[in-house]
């Protein structure tokens, strides 16, 4: 990402009137963005054409700036969830990310996990990586009409893996239970 806010966001006085007269005296301190992306095309993998949409290149250095510009004067912190597009580089891309956030210990990643994941591949992956949680989305399911989820699981300890039991209708973010 080159400057997102700036592209996509055009503050205007009125903008501003409203956060200096409404919400700069109303937020706190202290942030939490609880539901982010951040994205690389360095991921794209089997992806074509130019980056729209999710493919914003938008990293953890842009997320910051970018906040600072919405909530001047506060502290951010985020959970980031992994950013859903079938064909890219899902391994690649949770790696980048876990490494974008690892500066920050007070925010949280979830590793985007797949109906193709075993248990002991998820478990290495919030052991190696710190992940806070599991992300999985319905995009990735076999089934094209209905979309189940019916391979999640729960990380309850880094060595203790649970089959999760997720309405197949909606998307988690399942936290590690510590």
């Amino acid at each position: 990402m080159k400057d997102i806010f700036a592209q996509k966001t055009d503050f205007t006085d009125l903008d501003r009137a409203i956060w200096e007269e409404e919400l700069e005296d109303f937020l706190p301190s202290v942030i939490y963005d609880m539901h982010s992306h951040l994205w690389s095309e360095t991921h794209k993998a089997n992806l074509k054409g130019p980056p729209t949409g999710l493919r914003w290149e938008v990293s953890y250095d842009d997320l910051m700036d970018w906040s600072a510009s919405l909530y001047p004067g506060r502290e951010m912190h985020f959970l980031v969830l992994g950013t859903p597009i079938p064909g890219m580089d899902i391994a690649g891309h949770n790696a980048w990310v876990a490494s974008q956030m690892s500066g920050d210990p007070n925010s949280g990643v979830n590793l985007l996990v797949t109906p193709e994941m075993t248990p002991e591949y998820v478990a290495e992956q919030v052991r190696i990586h710190k992940f806070f949680g599991l992300k999985p989305y319905r995009l990735f399911a076999p089934d094209l009409l209905y979309r189940p989820l019916s391979a999640c699981f729960i990380v309850i300890e880094p060595e203790i893996i649970l089959p999760g039991s997720f309405d197949p209708l909606f998307n988690f973010a399942a936290c590690l239970i510590k």
